[in-house]
């Protein structure tokens, strides 16, 4: 994407912003915009303002997650992915996500769980992407597993 398109998307999404503060998904497309062009800083913003207005989407707690994530603030992603699970305990990308936390402080057992139950969950969504991830990750650990 052209540096002139990105300028002219992000100038689009504050608009939309500013003609419409109160609402949640224009900040959560925002934090979405900003995370996909690396301004981890400027997503994590925008997903809590989202999360002011929309506290109990357990998508917008998952992007939080990644974006902190994405920065190192691992203990801050953990918090966010487990309250999406507290909002929503099917959501397959948080369980991903917090497999994969688990797999950092070295819990295999909690790593390989949730990341089984996230394909699983991929796999009755049918969202071959995530559950190909999913798979990626769950290999990923049972090659390092150590019983």
């Amino acid at each position: 994407m052209k540096s002139s398109q990105i300028r002219n998307e992000l100038h689009i999404l504050k608009e939309k912003v500013r003609r419409n503060p109160a609402n949640y998904k224009t900040y959560y497309n925002l934090g979405h915009f900003y995370s996909k062009h690396g301004n981890y800083n400027g997503a994590i913003q925008a997903y809590q303002r989202s999360i002011k207005l929309n506290p109990k989407s357990a998508d917008i707690l998952n992007s939080l997650g990644l974006a902190l994530w994405n920065l190192k603030r691992y203990q801050e992603a953990l918090k966010h992915y487990r309250r999406a699970l507290k909002i929503s305990p099917r959501h397959p990308d948080a369980h991903l996500n917090i497999g994969n936390a688990f797999n950092l402080i070295g819990d295999k057992a909690n790593a390989i769980a949730h990341t089984r139950f996230a394909v699983k969950l991929f796999y009755k969504t049918k969202d071959k992407i995530g559950k190909r991830q999913a798979d990626k990750q769950l290999r990923k650990l049972m090659s390092t597993r150590k019983d």
